[in-house]
This record gives C-alpha cells, sequence and structure tokens, in this order.
C-alpha cells in the first residue's frame, strides 16, 4: 500500500545513528514542519542515558509518505556531494537549502543568490539574514541564532532556529561571531563547539549588547540588555538531544519545583506546588524523593564536578565513556575508585527536572580550562539526561545563598524566559552589595517552561519629598510584584511601611525585594516571598539613598578618633575601653541589619533600633566629653594643642597653610596642619592670630566654631556670650557644645546652661547662647573666653579675648562702634573660605 500522506502534527524524536544520517534529516526537519519531526544523533553503542519515547530513522522512513522518502535522498545526495573530500559542508548553505521552498533547481539558484548577497555585507550579518529569509529590519525583541566553529556542530542549532521561527548564521570563528552578536539587537542563542571560545570571548559575548551602569555598587559594571544563551555540550550527539527534548516538550510545563539550600537553617512555608530542602534535607534520599518536578533551584558549596548535598553528593561525571587524554586533569572517582563523599552520589544526569539553576562556585566552566576534564563538569553531565537549560556561574561566588535563586524561581513562574530571568537576576544582583553579575545560561535562552502564573494587583504611587516614591498595592495575587521606577537613586533601599493580610490583619510577611537596573536608567522594583503573594493591602517606601548612612559616616569619624585618641580619651572618660568596644559592637550589628535590609525590608526595623541606640550613645560621648573639656578650662591651665601634641604625641605639624584674617580684629593669622603619625585621616587645624593669640584648633573637615556678642563684660552682672556653628556638609552636624572664661572657678564665675545639644542641618549655621554670671570679685582684665564643639569625638576649640571692666567705668556711655556681622564670616574671597570649603576629613 502506498503512502500519500505523512501523519503529522505530533511531535515524534527520529534517532540517527551518524552525522551522515543527522545532517539530511535536519533539512527534512527544518523544510517539513508539518511532520513535528525532531531528529537526535545517538551512536548504537552510546553509553547515554535512555533518550525516551523515540523511532529510528529507518522505522521513520518506513511509514514516511513517498514525497518525504523522495526529499530526504534529494538531502542525502546533497550532504554527501558537499562533504566529499574535495568539497566541504558549509553551514549557512546548508541551513538556507533546508530553509527554502520549491523545486530542488529553484532552490539552488536562489541560494547561490542569497550566498552572493550575504557575501557582500560584512557589518549586522544576522540582520542580513533575516531580511534574506523575509523578515523586516529586526527589533530589539526578535531574537536569533548564531554559530560558530566546527562545521557539524552548527546541525542542533539551525534546527532550532528554524522550529522557532528565528534566523540563524554561522560564522567560521569565535571572534568572527563576537562581532556579529555585538550588532543585533534582540535575544541572541550562541550555537559552538564547547572548545572552541575562551574565557574572555564569553565575557565579551554575555555582554555583547550592554550598559555601563552607574551608582555606588553597580559603578562600571556592564549590565545586559537583552537576554544571552551559550547553546553549547560535550559532544555533537548530547547537543541534538538537548535541542530534541527542547522541540518535543509539551509547553507550557506545569510550574512545580523543587528549591535546596543547604545552608539555610530556617524552614518557611512555601507554595503547594514547590518543594524546599534546607540544611537538615540536603540529602539525595530527599531530593530523589521530590519526584518529577520541572525546575530544580540549587544552592550551596560546589566545585564543578560535586554539588555537596551534606554527607551527599550530586555528581558531574559524564555518563559517556569517552577516553581521557595524557595529562588530563581528573577527579578522585577515577584515580582512587570512589568519591571524597562518604554518602550516597546521585548523577547529574539522573535528574529529571528540564530546568536547573545553580548558585554555587565554579560549576558553568564555559571557555578555557577548568579543575578537571570538560566530562566531569555538572551541567554538561546534566544534559545528558533531562535537562535542556542550566543556569551557574564559571566562578566562586559570595552571592546570598537564598534570594538569587528565589527571585529566578519567582520569575520563572511569571511566564518569562529562562534567558530574561537570569538578565533581570543579574541586573540585581549589584544593588544587593555581595556580588558582581555573572549567571551563565547553558541552553536556548529563549527557553520557556511556565505559563505566567498568579498576577494580580492594584498600584498606586505617590512621590514624596526628598525624591522617595510611596507605593500602595492592593487586592494582590500575585506570584511577585513588580514596578518600574523612572529613577531609583544611586544606592535606594526599600522599606514595608504597612501589609495587611487577606483576613483584614496585619501581615508579618517574610518579604524580598529586589531592584533591576536597566539601560534607560530606570530599575523594576520586584517585592516577593516563598509563595504567591495574597495580600489585601501592601504599603512600601522606595528611598533614594540606604537609611541611617549619615549615621554611618559618623560613626566612622567617632572610630576613628576613638583610635586616634584613645590614649587622651581613656583619661578623660571613665571606662572608655569598654565603652568603645560596646560601640562597636553595636556599629556592626547595624551593618549587618543593613545589609539584611538590602534583600529583606523588614532588617530595617532592627536596623532603625539599633540606629537610635547608637545616636543616643555617640551623643551622650559627645556630651560627657564637652563636660570634662571646659570644666578642665574652669578649674586651672588646659591647653587642647599641648595634649594631642605632647600629652598625646602622635600628633605632628605636617605643613603651613595660607594665612587668613582674624574673624575678631581683623589681623593676621597663621595657620598650620596637624596629622597623626599612624592615623594621618585624624588631622587638626590651628589657627594663631598675631593680636588674639590662638582663635581656634579644629578636627579636619569641621567649620571653626566663631564666637559672638560682646568682646567686654562687666563684673556683678550677666554677660550673654554666643556660638555660631555652621554645618558646611550635606549631612546634619550634631555633637555637643561649652564654654568657659579661663580658670575662672577660682573666682566663682558660672556658665548657665552646660554643655548644649547641637543639631544644626546641612549646608547652615546656628547660635546658640550662653549667660556668665560675674561675680564682683573678678580682677578687671582680660580674659580667655574658651569653648569646646565636641562632634562624633572630634573637638573643635574656640577662643576669644573678654575685656572684663569694673560695674561702673567711666567710658560706661561711651559709644561703641559695631563690627561688622561675625555670621559673614570667613569673607567670601578670603584664603580661609577656600581652604576651607576644599577641605576633607
Amino acid at each position: 500500500m502506498t503512502k500519500t500522506s505523512d501523519n503529522s502534527g505530533t511531535a515524534v524524536s527520529v534517532l540517527t545513528e551518524s552525522l551522515d544520517d543527522y545532517g539530511p534529516m535536519v533539512a527534512l526537519a527544518i523544510r517539513r514542519p508539518d511532520l513535528a519531526l525532531t531528529p537526535v544523533l545517538r551512536d548504537p553503542a552510546s553509553s547515554l542515558p535512555d533518550p525516551g519515547p523515540a523511532v529510528t530513522m529507518h522505522e521513520f522512513l518506513r511509514d514516511a509518505a513517498p514525497e518525504t522518502v523522495e526529499l530526504w535522498r534529494h538531502f542525502q545526495v546533497l550532504w554527501h556531494r558537499w562533504a566529499a573530500p574535495l568539497d566541504s559542508f558549509h553551514p549557512v548553505r546548508w541551513y538556507l537549502t533546508a530553509v527554502t521552498d520549491g523545486t530542488h533547481r529553484a532552490v539552488h539558484r536562489s541560494v547561490d543568490a542569497q550566498l552572493q548577497q550575504l557575501g557582500r555585507v560584512r557589518e549586522e550579518r544576522l540582520a542580513a539574514m533575516a531580511r534574506l529569509l523575509g523578515a523586516h529590519t529586526p527589533d530589539a525583541g526578535e531574537g536569533a541564532v548564531l554559530g560558530w566553529g566546527t562545521p557539524e556542530w552548527s546541525l542542533p542549532g539551525m534546527l532550532l532556529a528554524a522550529r522557532t521561527g528565528r534566523p540563524y548564521l554561522w560564522e567560521p570563528t569565535a571572534a568572527e561571531a563576537v562581532r556579529a552578536a555585538g550588532q543585533w539587537p534582540g535575544p541572541l542563542t550562541l550555537s559552538f563547539p564547547h572548545d572552541e571560545v575562551t574565557v574572555e570571548q564569553i565575557a565579551q559575548l554575555a555582554t555583547s549588547r550592554s550598559w555601563t551602569a552607574r551608582g555606588r555598587l553597580a559603578d562600571g559594571l556592564a549590565l545586559a540588555t537583552r537576554p544571552v544563551g551559550f547553546l553549547t555540550a560535550t559532544s555533537v550527539e548530547v547537543l541534538s538531544s538537548v535541542v530534541g527534548r527542547q522541540l518535543t516538550l509539551e509547553l507550557p510545563l506545569t510550574a512545580t519545583t523543587t528549591s535546596v539550600f543547604t545552608g539555610l537553617d530556617t524552614d518557611p512555608e512555601v507554595g503547594p506546588d514547590s518543594f524546599l530542602l534546607n540544611r537538615e534535607r540536603s540529602a539525595v534520599g530527599y531530593l530523589e524523593a521530590m519526584g518529577g518536578v520541572n525546575a530544580l533551584f540549587l544552592s550551596g558549596h560546589s566545585r564543578e564536578d560535586l554539588f555537596h548535598l551534606g554527607p551527599d553528593a550530586l555528581c558531574g561525571r559524564s555518563a559517556q565513556n569517552v577516553p581521557f587524554a595524557p595529562g588530563s586533569r581528573l577527579p578522585a572517582c577515577v584515580h582512587d575508585g570512589r568519591c571524597v563523599k562518604d554518602g550516597e552520589v546521585l548523577p547529574a544526569h539522573a535528574l529529571t527536572a528540564p530546568v536547573a539553576f545553580f548558585n554555587s562556585c565554579n560549576v558553568m566552566r564555559l571557555g578555557g580550562d577548568g579543575a578537571f576534564d570538560p566530562h566531569f563538569t555538572l551541567p554538561f553531565t546534566y544534559q545528558e539526561g533531562s535537562g535542556v537549560a542550566a543556569v551557574g556561574s564559571r566562578r566562586t561566588r559570595f552571592g546570598d545563598d537564598n534570594v538569587e535563586l528565589l527571585l529566578a524561581e519567582r520569575l520563572l513562574r511569571t511566564g518569562r524566559s529562562v534567558g530574561e530571568v537570569v538578565r533581570l537576576v543579574n541586573n540585581a544582583i549589584p544593588l544587593w552589595g555581595r556580588e558582581a553579575p555573572d549567571y551563565l545560561v547553558l541552553g536556548d535562552q529563549q527557553f520557556t517552561p511556565f505559563a505566567p502564573g498568579a498576577d494580580r494587583a492594584q498600584v498606586a504611587t505617590r512621590a514624596t519629598d526628598g525624591q522617595a516614591v510611596e507605593v500602595l498595592f492592593t487586592d494582590v495575587e500575585a506570584e511577585l510584584l513588580e514596578l518600574r521606577l523612572p529613577s531609583p537613586g544611586p544606592d535606594p533601599s526599600v522599606r514595608v511601611l504597612d501589609a495587611v493580610g487577606p483576613d483584614g490583619q496585619p501581615c508579618d510577611m517574610d518579604l524580598r525585594t529586589a531592584i533591576a537596573l536597566e539601560e534607560d536608567g530606570s530599575a523594576r522594583l520586584f517585592v516577593f516571598s516563598w509563595q504567591t503573594l495574597r495580600l489585601n493591602s501592601l504599603s512600601l517606601r522606595v528611598e533614594p539613598v540606604r537609611p541611617h548612612q549619615d549615621l554611618v559616616q559618623d560613626l566612622g569619624r567617632v572610630l576613628t578618633n576613638a583610635t586616634a585618641y584613645r590614649r587622651l580619651l581613656r583619661t578623660y572618660l571613665p571606662g572608655f575601653d569598654n565603652t568603645e568596644q560596646e560601640l562597636r559592637a553595636r556599629a556592626t550589628a547595624l551593618t549587618r541589619r543593613r545589609a539584611e535590609s538590602r534583600t529583606a525590608p523588614r532588617a530595617l526595623r532592627e536596623a532603625d533600633a539599633a540606629a537610635d541606640d547608637l545616636r543616643a550613645t555617640v551623643a551622650r560621648l559627645d556630651e560627657a566629653l564637652c563636660d570634662h573639656l571646659v570644666g578642665r578650662i574652669g578649674s586651672g591651665a588646659f591647653v587642647w594643642l599641648e595634649q594631642f601634641e605632647s600629652v598625646d604625641g602622635t600628633f605632628q605639624l605636617t605643613r603651613h597653610l595660607p594665612p587668613t584674617v582674624c574673624p575678631y580684629c581683623r589681623a593676621r593669622v597663621v595657620l598650620r596642619e596637624y596629622r597623626h603619625d599612624y592615623h594621618p585621616q585624624a588631622a587638626r587645624e590651628f589657627a594663631l592670630c598675631s593680636t588674639c593669640g590662638n582663635v581656634w584648633d579644629v578636627a579636619g573637615g569641621v567649620h571653626p566654631p566663631i564666637a559672638l556678642g560682646e568682646d567686654t563684660a562687666r563684673r556683678g552682672s550677666e554677660h550673654a556670650q554666643g556660638v555660631l556653628i555652621t554645618n558646611n556638609q550635606d549631612r546634619p552636624l550634631r555633637g555637643a557644645v561649652g564654654l568657659r572664661l579661663y580658670q575662672a572657678d577660682q573666682h566663682g564665675v558660672s556658665v548657665t546652661p552646660g554643655a548644649q545639644v547641637v543639631e544644626v542641618p546641612p549646608r547652615s549655621s546656628r547660635e546658640y547662647w550662653f549667660t556668665l554670671k560675674l561675680p564682683d570679685g573678678l580682677p578687671a582684665h582680660m580674659e580667655f573666653l574658651r569653648g569646646f564643639f565636641v562632634s562624633n569625638l572630634d573637638v573643635s576649640v574656640f577662643q576669644r579675648n573678654l575685656w572684663i571692666k569694673p560695674a561702673h567705668d567711666d567710658d560706661a556711655d561711651r559709644p561703641r562702634q559695631t563690627p561688622p556681622p561675625l555670621t559673614v564670616w570667613p569673607p567670601t574671597g578670603t584664603v580661609l573660605s577656600e581652604v576651607m570649603t576644599r577641605r576633607h576629613p
């Protein structure tokens, strides 16, 4: 009985035993998509795992229609002609011949003309190929497949491209492919022999369309603007199986996942279609018991040949029986006949999930040599079983054990392709603050295993002061929440203001956040958890900078000064050693909570409490130090210069600064700079007026305090004396200020209030006033009025001359000249104003 038509429409895998069979069957599958034919190269003696339901090539041809067999014979003739010793198999000719329909003679004429056109193109060759196939100029959303290297390796790639509606181009070398990749705007899958690319070229290809990020943590990083996948394997045989597997899967798959987090000690609740194996359950037996999930996420310690599962291991040894070249680096299982792990070993090719994400070290050895022969690389071995796409890094990683893969799992459930998931995770990694983006896709970046999951939420945004944005999500049922931020800021943070569960009660979910940067300066905010979000409402605040940044900078000064001035501070402040150690411990706790809040916003609550406690502790230290210093002034001779230069002995004069004018008498003032020998960031500026004497002695970066009020006081009365504190920084200035009349205690001079708390907004000044009560017995002569401003243990001295006169004096009613307002000091254009504004802490 003669067949006149094929049973088309049902995907079928056809096993071919050699390249000479595989090449023509690939062409047949491309020319006749109605056959739903997926050829797979498989040697009869292969030790690879069973490829699943399939027929042999001979079985397929036996049942095929005559016109199908005739077309196959034609491709056989072409293959053997072009593969003859005096000819060569050219991938682009083969691809064009396969995709062009018509009579044989017409096809050859058309292909010859197309090759001539393509041969004249030197730039944007992939776009030229797309136009040859009848497509318009491609946009940034259209994908393509680009291959290079040994021609036979092009066959799986061109089959994938044709069956998924993408243009295909083959270049002879990786260098030419790098050039072509940079000129294609859309998503790109790269098909090549695994050993015909270098580490440098892998990096160039991964970011062949990228932009340079800006911002504190992302500054200078190249972030991808499109997904890229590396479609390769250890052999053409395995690569054909990967492509065949992808083309025969019935998509979308059921969204079932297993996450193996070997460093996780908690046991958060996950959704009904997810399984979580924490540290306690990280073992082969548990992993096998999970059954046939469709995506696997593994986070833990590894090498390229081995993923640690507690006492057990996931093994990267290939199922292929291949000879190893002399000098090959091989693991213990070859040399010693046993694994380095004592527990159960599960081969990676036994995993049944078609998608696997690895957050572990050295697992993706693409390009260049690894620690062992490529046949001991976990993702390559995973491809030999059920693997379609694997994600991992080729280097040692120190990223977050949980949040990277948790975000990847949530993104995959939104119906995104594996490549786009990886691009977004990579672009979110910098702002988490622990790693650089380096995840790679082994396989087709366009592979999309799941349909979009729950995605319901109403969103409203409101801009606030300081460029912050408040976001309100209502009626939420979503795999994750996503919001486009037009301008996230240099170092953004997310704070949860309120969350209400579906029962109307406050909800304290373990929410996670990520901010993925985009080329146009915007960013994607993702909010997610261990399972589908179901909330009545969720209120967030997105700020352009990290919380408590001012406090962190202040603590840096405090701890620096605590070290530089330790010998003095231990004398002035009882128990200072213990206080300093406690301060450092609390500062460390604050840093940890702030770091955790990059991924887990609720850590900000602990950070807020730690910040309040630290701010109060620093304020107490400043006030106590200020009280001690003004007390020393009132009780006797006390010169701060002598304290740090002689008593401490580690500060030395380093240079003389340009002179300026005195703010009190307008005479010449000379300036000196002192620095700590072993902590040069601890610097001081000492000012000496030729008339008034020492007028200030301030820490580097602090604007000199200026005394305000009359320079003449009458004994037997009260005298108002003010201090002008100027903040020339971009953050609030806090501390304590006090003053005394030099050696005044012996005469009963009192000052109220004592040390005053100082808080000056950025780029502004404030006055702080004191009342001196001068007794009748005070000598009528000139005395030093000396004060201290202490901020973050930075001691700043200010001094002016005060003339004491009797209560009744001959010139009491004499008109007095009013000096220029002191609030404008230093005069614009003076040397001092330039020096002070250019100094750095």
